[in-house]
């Protein structure tokens, strides 16, 4: 969890994706960092108990494949992060994540970030799907 001096104020870690989501809804972080999980990200993002659905969310993994890339997307991830990683890297990537002005998106198949990095509008012929967040 990052402070206003921007120094972790208090960091937990586990394995187990039941035992991380009842920490997550009990602590309210203001990060999460995680390995290639997207049931875990799916069920932070559309949890009914979660009243932090919106927290910037980091994946790691070792893998580049872009069918990877996108369910790591489609799932809720707002970054990407691919190991090994170096603290640099790593600090560069929270601040990004941070700093990200993209809306979060509750829609009926998603919840999580704006997938679209640039607001280029709808295709030509094809309606507005966005809905602006509740």
């Amino acid at each position: 969890m990052l402070g206003q001096s921007n120094r972790v104020g208090r960091a937990r870690a586990t394995s187990d994706p039941r035992q991380a989501l009842h920490e997550f809804i009990q602590i309210k972080p203001d990060l999460l960092i995680v390995d290639r999980n997207f049931e875990f990200v799916r069920k932070v993002r559309r949890s009914p108990e979660n009243t932090n659905r919106s927290v910037p969310i980091i994946m790691l993994t070792g893998r580049t494949e872009l069918p990877l890339i996108v369910e790591a997307r489609d799932a809720g991830v707002n970054q990407f992060l691919v190991k090994p990683i170096s603290a640099e890297r790593l600090n560069k990537r929270i601040i990004a994540t941070l700093e990200d002005s993209r809306p979060f998106i509750c829609v009926e198949n998603y919840v999580g970030p704006d997938r679209r990095r640039q607001d280029i509008g709808p295709l030509d012929g094809i309606a507005e799907r966005r809905k602006q967040p509740a």
